[in-house]
């Protein structure tokens, strides 16, 4: 039973790991960076495994006047990932 509850644990603290992650892709989006560096290159080929089959699925929402492009990929991959925790968290 132990065991069980050390891999629950883990298992946990990775999708927690690979939320921070996205998040942190999401803050990069922002700013005019260099996507040649290796923590870049490594947070956005890490997280596009992800988010790549969810924005292929959505499109980009335009909104207000301007029609300014939304990407909501992040926050529905984060909603997956909080349903996977709650699943790991009754299992």
């Amino acid at each position: 039973m132990f065991v069980m509850q050390y891999l629950q644990q883990v298992l946990i603290r990775v999708i927690d790991l690979y939320e921070l992650l996205i998040v942190a892709r999401c803050i990069l989006s922002f700013f005019p960076i260099n996507t040649d560096g290796l923590i870049v290159r490594f947070v956005y080929s890490i997280t596009e495994f992800v988010l790549a089959p969810i924005r292929a699925w959505i499109d980009k929402t335009p909104i207000g006047p301007s029609k300014i492009m939304l990407d909501f990929s992040p926050f529905l991959a984060i909603m997956i990932l909080e349903f996977a925790i709650a699943f790991v968290r009754v299992l």
